[in-house]
């Protein structure tokens, strides 16, 4: 009777466990040890999820035994602490997990050197580091998944070769949505994923394949690394900074994608990839950009790109030719290593790049028209290139570029309302002449480590920072120019050298902005003497010092500072130019020249923001940024002025650039959930030499609700903070914490 007694009681026991705990089997429940921190599965079996588990000091569910399927019933695996892993395995084979809820675990899946691994129809949120982490898992198969908000990546696999990632759906707010890693042999299809830093990532896994995926909103849609044999066929990339991205790769097929909204680029080849093959591609903003080379030509001109347009036009791929003329139905070109070229009588805009060379010799741009593209005319690597009577406006970043080559001529042409009109960057030898740089954003011509070069009768006015920048550029002639009421100065000499600036017509109200460096200002009274220093008020120095003797000449010389002085400054008495471009009133100027949001209560405020240049990471961040000014920026372009940087370090290159030197750097954890930080420092201009700074003004958050706090409450502000703000999204407002 007592091992009756003994056998009622274990018989009681195991049913109250089993109504208490949370996995069942459905044939035994032998193969199952209950234990007070978690649940682990021992045998084989398929295990219903019923109730709830409360494992906060150890992993949820672990498995210790092949042949095991786990089936969730609607009871979800929640972590209260977010420091363990919701399911774990290692060392198995046959593993299926499916129709789960899992969240708020550091891992939700987190899978070591398992064969078989089968993922599907399960919902992971929040999971810490990753939703979903593979690794040594050989024929995994991901299906039918909705994951979401992970900080590093919603899907994982690593050393996963023959894996099979099919319609999930991931909604990243970290670094990546699906990464796979040394899993060559995969097949990637039918997913939508979007708002990552990276959308869908394959490194080192050659010979798998991206058919059909949907890739939104991210930094890089699809992204590939060293990854050859690789078809991209089917997929739809829109809204990213860039849509597919072919890095370090070799022999990989694009073919029938479509790609719309992605501001950089529609599809990038880096110079590193090789035999690229591009058919029937469907590139509805901003085409194709094969990478800049700089000193190696890499795999520029191996690629083929066939039946690939922009906006409905052509984009036409030349490699290795030479001599023919480019048909006039241009929507992109791209000559890559390529001689005696002939691009004229285009009208292209709306590409990443209008006209691309490099590598190119004794090419001729002609007669072009090039308006709101990233870049009108870039040539890079090039020699002898003619850039004659173009219009290159209202383009992103530069209307010509000419990089790391050797005599250019760029003569004629209009560059208004860039960013920056003409940049010569590593170029020895090139004329500019008879240009037109009026109202760029920063600079009329910028020359940056650039010898050899003739600046010469070019019309550079009303640019918002300097008409010519030299940085570190020695050895110049400019001569002739007229430099008309730039914002900041005519003419700005950054560590720059024996320059020769002669006969030009400055009329500025700052004429000149000096570094470090020694230069030449005049030559003799019978070669033209000096430069004319007039200011839109009259009051510049060939308007204020005599010519009692009549020579042309101030009786007085004209020191800049110790080192450059202009010995003969040419007197004019009624200052013409002056007078013709003399602006309107101060205060009608101001308003027709600020374009901050209205929704900035103080007029100082708005008048900062619009002397600001505002830079932004993420295409979130891009939306608060456009709410804030009209004119913004993406975080590849440069700081050379007061900068609002929007967004914390994971998002914005600028961002995490400067991160650590403001007092209170932004993380993920720091200053916390929904919560953002308004600060502001001073970091000192382009040369140590020049008395002057630039304020950074750093508006991010730990997350989007913590950046759009805190520009929210900057918005309320009179004035820039001398201190930290902290601010916390709080029932659809910023609130000062």
């Amino acid at each position: 009777m007592k091992l009756n007694n003994n056998l009622i009681f274990f018989t009681l026991l195991m049913v109250t466990m089993l109504a208490v705990n949370t996995v069942y089997a459905a044939s035994e429940t032998a193969n199952t040890n209950y234990d007070a921190f978690g649940i682990t599965i021992y045998k084989p079996g398929i295990h219903y999820i019923s109730h709830k588990i409360l494992a906060n000091k150890c992993d949820a569910i672990t498995i210790k035994s092949d042949n095991v399927t786990i089936i969730g019933t609607g009871v979800p695996l929640t972590s209260e602490n977010g420091l363990v892993r919701g399911i774990y395995g290692q060392n198995l084979k046959n593993i299926t997990i499916k129709n789960m809820a899992i969240s708020k675990y550091h891992k939700g899946i987190h899978m070591v050197n398992v064969i078989n691994i089968s993922i599907i129809n399960n919902t992971l949120t929040s999971n810490g580091d990753y939703n979903i982490y593979l690794i040594d898992c050989p024929n995994s198969t991901i299906i039918n998944n909705t994951l979401t908000s992970s900080i590093t990546r919603d899907i994982y696999a690593e050393n996963c070769p023959n894996s099979l990632i099919i319609n999930n759906t991931v909604n990243s707010n970290g670094d990546t949505g699906i990464h796979l890693k040394k899993s060559p042999n995969s097949t990637i299809t039918n997913n939508r994923v979007s708002s990552g830093y990276y959308g869908i990532t394959l490194w080192s896994s050659p010979n798998s394949s991206f058919v059909n995926n949907t890739a939104d909103s991210s930094e890089y849609g699809i992204y590939i690394f060293n990854s050859p044999n690789t078809p991209i066929i089917y997929n739809t990339v829109n809204s990213n900074k860039n849509g597919i991205c072919i890095d370090n790769s070799k022999n990989n097929t694009v073919i029938n994608n479509t790609a719309d909204s992605n501001s950089i680029a529609d599809v990038v080849i880096d110079y590193s990839s090789y035999n690229c093959v591009l058919i029937n591609n469907s590139l509805d903003t901003r085409g194709l950009r094969i990478g800049n080379t700089y000193d190696h030509i890499g795999g520029i001109n191996t690629h083929t790109v066939i039946n690939t347009t922009i906006n409905g036009k052509p984009i036409y791929y030349y490699k290795n030719n030479n001599t023919k003329k480019v048909p006039e139905d241009a929507g992109q070109v791209i000559l890559m290593n390529c001689s005696n070229m002939l691009v004229e009588n285009l009208n292209i805009s709306g590409a990443y790049y209008g006209i691309t060379a490099q590598y190119g010799t004794n090419c001729n741009f002609t007669n072009n028209t090039l308006n709101s593209n990233g870049y009108g005319i870039y040539i890079e690597n090039s020699k002898n290139s003619t850039i004659t009577n173009n219009n290159a406006n209202s383009n992103d970043n530069i209307g010509i570029y000419s990089g790391y080559s050797k005599n250019s001529t760029i003569i004629n042409n209009t560059v208004n309302s860039n960013l920056k009109g003409i940049y010569l960057s590593h170029s020895t030898n090139s004329t500019v002449i008879n240009n037109t740089a009026d109202s760029n954003i920063r600079y009329g011509i910028h020359l940056c480590s650039s010898q050899g070069t003739s600046l010469m009768n070019n019309i550079v006015s009303l640019n918002g920072v300097n008409g010519i920048y030299l940085q570190e550029s020695n050895n110049n002639q400019i001569i002739n120019n007229r430099l008309h009421l730039n914002r900041d100065a005519g003419a700005f000499l950054s560590n720059s050298h024996n320059n020769y600036i002669i006969k030009n017509i400055f009329n500025n109200t700052k004429n000149l902005r000096m570094g470090y460096g020694i230069n030449y200002w005049n030559t003799t009274k019978e070669n033209g003497g000096g430069n004319y220093w007039f200011t839109p008020k009259g009051t510049g120095f060939s308007e204020t010092h005599a010519d009692n003797n009549g020579d042309g000449f101030c009786d007085e010389v004209y020191k800049i500072d110790n080192h450059n002085i202009d010995y003969l400054p040419i007197y004019y008495e009624n200052s013409i130019f002056a007078l013709v471009l003399e602006p309107k009133n101060d205060n009608e100027n101001k308003k027709n020249k600020i374009d901050a949001s209205k929704s900035i209560k103080s007029k100082s405020l708005r008048r900062t923001v619009s002397d600001s240049t505002v830079v932004y990471g993420s295409n979130f961040d891009k939306q608060l940024a456009n709410s804030l000014k009209e004119n913004t920026y993406s975080d590849d372009t440069e700081i050379d002025r007061d900068t609002i940087i929007l967004g914390g370090p994971v998002s914005n290159r600028i961002a995490n650039q400067y991160n650590d030197r403001f007092s209170i750097p932004v993380t993920n954890d720091n200053p916390g959930t929904n919560r953002g930080i308004i600060q502001v420092i001073s970091i000192p201009s382009g040369s140590s030499s020049i008395v002057q700074s630039y304020k950074l003004i750093y508006i991010a958050g730990s997350d989007r609700l913590g950046t759009e706090a805190a520009l929210k409450y900057f918005e309320t502000l009179t004035e820039l903070p001398d201190e930290p703000i902290t601010v916390e999204w709080v029932d659809g407002k910023s609130v000062l914490v």
